[in-house]
């Protein structure tokens, strides 16, 4: 079994609606990176 943690690091944002469009722009840029590193 495993699974992911996502910790925030920093200063808490000022609400739901901008910490959930952090989230997606930062996990967005995580599938990016693997997708490059898997094809190098």
């Amino acid at each position: 079994m495993s699974y992911d943690l996502a910790v925030w690091d920093g200063e808490r944002p000022a609400n739901d609606r901008t910490a959930g469009r952090v989230f997606t722009d930062l996990f967005d840029r995580y599938l990016e990176t693997e997708v490059c590193e898997s094809l190098a």
